[in-house]
């Protein structure tokens, strides 16, 4: 608490309280499952070993996932450095803090060979670092017939794969279902759960000489990095995906203000984040899916003969490196998700009452939530999150529902 050391006197008259912290320490994962590293079987009916065709069959055991008796707790370290600030007699204090967060062992179910028998298993597969600063601000504007406060948050954190285990150079991860290929990563150096995908290079044009093998006039252009040095070798496959994005924001901030005066109180809240990449996925099924799905204005700019776009292909459209029709990831559709929005909205009124009555307090208030939002984000909500689960698949908008516009009208009573 440096306010209370005699050298600090001479700045008394700047600050009302001052006080640094620091804390450092050491911690499992309580959220994993300790039965992980045995092999676990189950029982299930096998039919047809029975010479009575009408026996339901006798009871046999399965295998139900592999062991891994190599598998370790995984430790996070985490050092925190902070400082506590009051100016003009308390009406201005601040909170700011550092931190960077070391995860080693990461625990992860990670994909395995066919040859396994099991899709995945649970592996200690790297580390993981989280690192940023956190900032509040709370400051007294008005106090005297009108009362007026004002609270900031802003928040930034950078997270990056620092290793992964052995010669584990990336975890490619699925997040759709239909095998529609993976679309996040995790890679050296990167953000966890990254964006992995193609980049998009615009539209095959008829009469393009350079339109590779399975593809045609009206289908997607796409970079081709995997040639020697990343010179194009003519051949636009699954070797020239590449990270493309990141789920996670630049910034978090929040901004509330609340008044009172004579009986009132009014509270408004906005909170946003800037810098955050979303995937759309509706997109693939809006501007370039079958002609049975439901369409937005934007697939009437899809390529065509008579069209020729140079931002969206042709609909239908079906690849080399498509899935099952489903369109490839690409940056075409990552946008970019940043956005404000008025998170809550309250006014509220505190009726006089007499003393000595039943009643000590009475309250009326109308409240709004998500009344506005403000984003060039072209989906339904910038905060849509498909996988919600999952602490490696952010950031994907695939029919998530939005956040309700709700009103609320209440009394508060006190007996």
């Amino acid at each position: 608490r440096v306010y209370e050391e005699s050298f600090f006197e001479s700045l008394s008259n700047i600050f009302s309280d001052m006080k640094v912290r620091s804390s450092y320490g050491v911690v499992g994962n309580q959220e994993i499952n300790p039965n992980l590293a045995f092999a676990f079987f189950s029982s299930s009916p096998l039919v047809g070993l029975t010479n009575d065709p009408g026996s339901l069959g006798i009871n046999g055991v399965s295998l139900n996932g592999l062991a891994n008796p190599d598998l370790r707790w995984e430790t996070t370290t985490q050092f925190n450095i902070g400082i506590d600030l009051s100016f003009v007699n308390n009406r201005i204090n601040l909170t700011a803090d550092y931190y960077r967060k070391v995860t080693d062992d990461l625990l992860f179910s990670s994909l395995l060979p066919p040859s396994a028998g099991f899709p995945r298993a649970t592996r200690n597969i790297g580390e993981v670092e989280n690192r940023g600063f956190e900032l509040a601000i709370n400051t007294v504007n008005v106090d005297r017939g009108l009362r007026w406060n004002t609270t900031v948050n802003l928040s930034s954190n950078i997270n990056e794969v620092l290793s992964l285990t052995g010669d584990l150079e990336s975890e490619l991860l699925e997040a759709l279902p239909l095998e529609r290929g993976p679309l996040f990563a995790l890679q050296v150096g990167q953000p966890l759960g990254a964006f992995y995908g193609f980049r998009f290079e615009g539209v095959y044009q008829t009469g393009d000489a350079d339109i590779p093998e399975g593809f045609a006039p009206g289908d997607p252009r796409y970079a081709d990095i995997s040639g020697p040095e990343g010179v194009p070798d003519g051949v636009v496959d699954q070797l020239d995906r590449e990270v493309i994005g990141d789920p996670n924001p630049d910034l978090f901030f929040g901004i509330n203000n609340t008044f009172e005066y004579k009986g009132f109180d009014l509270s408004i809240f906005f909170n946003g984040e800037i810098g955050r990449d979303m995937i759309n996925w509706n997109r693939t099924f809006w501007e370039t899916g079958a002609v049975n799905y439901q369409r937005t204005p934007n697939a009437s700019n899809a390529w065509s003969e008579s069209n020729p776009s140079n931002e969206i292909p042709r609909v239908g459209f079906n690849t080399a490196v498509s899935s099952q029709g489903a369109e490839a990831m690409s940056t075409r559709l990552i946008e970019d998700a940043t956005f404000i929005r008025l998170r809550n909205l309250s006014l509220g009124y505190k009726i006089p009452l007499k003393q000595n009555t039943v009643i000590s307090s009475l309250r009326i208030y109308l409240t709004g939530q998500n009344l506005l939002t403000i984003t060039d984000y072209s989906g339904y909500d910038p905060e849509a999150n498909y996988r919600a689960g999952s602490a490696t698949i952010q950031g994907l908008d695939f029919g998530s529902y939005p956040l309700q516009r709700t009103y609320l009208v209440g009394v508060q009573a006190k007996f």
